[in-house]
């Protein structure tokens, strides 16, 4: 044993010592630090690896072994590991358990486009996964194969069908995106309501939500990079067809060059006004 381990083992002693004699219920501490956190760590990682095992790969066992082994691949792997261990929900694991599929499968998946992606995704909770799918489905809408609007009643009905079970199944949290304070509200409302601006505030910026360019309403919708993470966890829907500017200080002067009578703190202003304006 080298100089380096025992001094491992000899940290992680004292630790557990102090914790045994200077927290309250040390003992319970310290069975965290023997038995529920490995254990909980390692049934997460066998949850992911079942999943990865349930998942169908078309493809000879020689390739995918030989994918499997590949240095970019296990790059990718070792993130998804870390993740994995601090995963505290199951959606999340199915999320990681799709990336490493379409890494093993997709062969347009990059190596670090997927390692940005997989940074991402990590700092994004699973209520801000949901509202980043709101965000897709709220400007959505049926488009055919030819990229013109198609109005079929049993294919429109579908797609509304769609939208309408996801906004009911989520309705908690969509609400607070669609409603206002309320000069009543209680300050429990209040702390969520504030919690869920800061939720958008993020996915903002984070580049996964923006301003439509296009449109005409100041209406908040996802960004290319948003649908592309939603798509590498299967989240995407197939109705999307156009994607918002991001928002941030750079475009902003960027903006204010182009425009010799407009300043840079007049523009950071007005996309102020235009992110409040959508919000709850």
């Amino acid at each position: 044993m080298t100089a380096m381990d025992n001094l491992k083992k000899y940290s992680v002693a004292t630790l557990k010592g102090l914790v045994g004699l200077y927290v309250p219920f040390g003992s319970l501490a310290v069975e965290l630090f023997n038995v529920t956190i490995p254990e909980q760590r390692l049934e997460r990682v066998e949850k992911l690896v079942r999943l990865l095992a349930s998942k169908e790969f078309n493809m000879a066992s020689e390739e995918l072994e030989e994918k499997f082994n590949s240095p970019e691949f296990i790059d990718i792997f070792e993130d998804v590991i870390h993740q994995t261990v601090r995963s505290l929900s199951d959606e999340r694991l199915e999320y990681l358990a799709s990336i490493l599929e379409k890494s093993l499968t997709d062969k347009q998946i990059e190596h670090l486009q997927t390692k940005r992606l997989l940074s991402i995704l990590e700092k994004i909770n699973d209520v801000e996964v949901i509202l980043l799918q709101y965000f897709q489905w709220n400007t959505s809408h049926y488009i055919g194969s030819q990229g013109q609007d198609i109005r079929k009643e049993e294919e429109y009905k579908i797609f509304i069908e769609k939208r309408q079970s996801f906004e009911d199944k989520h309705k908690q949290i969509t609400d607070y995106l669609s409603s206002y304070v309320s000069l009543d509200a209680t300050e429990e409302q209040e702390n969520k309501f504030a919690m869920f601006k800061h939720y958008t505030d993020n996915l903002i910026s984070l580049g996964l939500i923006g301003k439509n360019i296009d449109s005409f309403s100041s209406k908040l919708c996802i960004t290319r990079i948003g649908g592309v993470l939603l798509n590498l966890i299967n989240l995407g829907n197939d109705y999307y067809k156009s994607y918002s500017t991001p928002i941030n200080s750079f475009e902003a002067i960027v903006i204010a060059k182009k425009d010799n009578n407009q300043t840079v703190k007049d523009v950071l202003e007005n996309l102020e006004k235009a992110i409040d304006s959508n919000r709850y």
